[in-house]
């Protein structure tokens, strides 16, 4: 047999026994008449969109420059949703428009130089600068660091995303991306 038990804003309790657990049992609460969902309709949310990417080798970047960082290993792509060989994008599936976590990072140095400051960014449709991660060293400069950014975006079907990395070093060499741990580039659509 199974049970539900519901605390009332009184202290109280409301108890609800399902005495068949071999068929989906809908619980009515009386006082709000509000269906409560069963354990096949929790089941049934699936999650169509998300995607994993990272690097599979350290890319460089040049002094002062915004430059596109290669997520070109995909880890995962539910709805065929991220480009790793071309132009290293995440798209908004038709029809899959709503609220997407997208999560970027990357660690990103001066070789064997010191780093001013290190930056990176999400584009929106490749021109609206959506967030930023930024690492100013000031007076202790440091060979690099890891940056990113991690948030809740509203997106469109037909939407893309794309990864650009920043670097101003010491001597005006530029630097580059390390394809560790460290760098990756992920999101998945929010359901609800």
């Amino acid at each position: 047999m199974s049970s539900l038990k519901l605390k009332t804003p009184s202290g109280g309790s409301v108890s609800f026994n399902a005495t068949d657990t071999a068929s989906d049992v809908t619980l009515t609460v009386p006082a709000s008449n509000t269906t409560l969902a069963t354990t096949t309709d929790v089941a049934s949310v699936k999650n169509e969109v998300a995607f994993v990417a990272r690097m599979s080798t350290t890319q460089a970047i040049p002094e002062s420059t915004w430059t596109k960082i290669e997520f070109n290993v995909q880890d995962a792509d539910i709805g065929d949703c991220y480009d790793p060989t071309t132009n290293y994008r995440f798209t908004v599936p038709s029809n899959q428009g709503g609220l997407y976590q997208i999560n970027f990072w990357a660690y990103i140095a001066c070789g064997t130089t010191n780093c001013r400051n290190v930056a990176i960014r999400i584009l929106l449709n490749g021109t609206t600068e959506l967030k930023r991660g930024y690492l100013n060293f000031f007076a202790n400069d440091a060979t690099g660091g890891t940056v990113g950014h991690s948030s809740v975006l509203s997106l469109s079907a037909g939407d893309y995303l794309e990864v650009y990395g920043y670097v101003n070093s010491t001597d005006n060499l530029g630097g580059n991306v390390s394809s560790a741990a460290y760098s990756s580039f992920s999101g998945f659509k929010l359901i609800g």
